[in-house]
C-alpha cells in the first residue's frame, strides 16, 4: 500500500480537490494541478507527490480582452403605440481575457429586457434583448452602451397610431328566439 499528500510549494500551483491518497497494489490516483497566473512571464514549480517530484511550467501572459458585436444595429419597424417589439444582439469575448460589464440605453421608449450584466471568458457569448414599445407615433434611435472596448448597438424605430375604435353601445332591444 502507498500513502501520501500531492502538495504543492508555490502558490501559482495548486492542488484542486482531494490531495491524499491511499493506494493498493496496481492502483492509481488522478490530481488537478490548477495554474493561477500571478505574475507575468513562465513560472515552474515542482510538486511534492510522496513518492517522486512533479516538475510543472506555465506561463503567465497579459490578457488581452476584445469584444465582437453582432448585430451592431437593430431596427423596429411600425410598431404600434402600447405594443411592444424585441430584437436581439449576441456579444462574443473574441480576446484572451475576461470581459464584464452592463449593457445600458437612456432612450424613452426602448429598454434591455432580461439579463443585462454580463461576465465573459474567452470566447464566451452572451444574447441581450432590446424592447421597443413606443408612447408616441414617429422615428426614433437610440444608441445602447455595450461596455468598455466594445462597439455600441444602433437602433431605429417607428412608433405607429395602430387600429383605433371607440366602444359604443349597441342596444338590439327585445328579439325572440329564432329570429333576427
Amino acid at each position: 500500500s502507498l500513502s501520501g499528500t500531492v502538495s504543492s510549494p508555490c502558490s501559482d500551483f495548486l492542488i484542486i480537490g482531494q490531495a491524499i491518497y491511499n493506494l493498493g497494489p496496481a492502483q492509481s490516483g488522478t490530481f488537478t494541478v490548477r495554474f493561477t497566473a500571478t505574475t507575468l512571464g513562465q513560472r515552474v514549480c515542482t510538486l511534492n507527490t510522496g513518492c517522486a517530484q512533479l516538475p510543472c511550467t506555465g506561463t503567465a501572459v497579459a490578457s488581452n480582452p476584445s469584444c465582437s458585436v453582432q448585430p451592431n444595429g437593430l431596427s423596429f419597424l411600425d410598431v404600434g403605440i402600447g405594443d411592444r417589439e424585441d430584437a436581439t444582439f449576441t456579444l462574443t469575448n473574441t480576446g484572451t481575457g475576461t470581459i464584464a460589464g452592463t449593457v445600458t440605453e437612456s432612450c424613452v421608449d426602448f429598454s434591455i429586457a432580461g439579463q443585462a450584466s454580463y461576465n465573459l471568458g474567452p470566447g464566451q457569448d452572451q444574447t441581450f434583448i432590446v424592447r421597443f414599445a413606443p408612447s408616441q407615433a414617429g422615428y426614433q434611435t437610440c444608441t445602447v452602451q455595450v461596455g468598455p472596448g466594445c462597439s455600441t448597438v444602433s437602433c431605429s424605430a417607428t412608433g405607429v397610431v395602430g387600429c383605433q375604435f371607440q366602444t359604443i353601445t349597441l342596444d338590439f332591444g327585445y328579439v325572440s328566439r329564432g329570429e333576427t
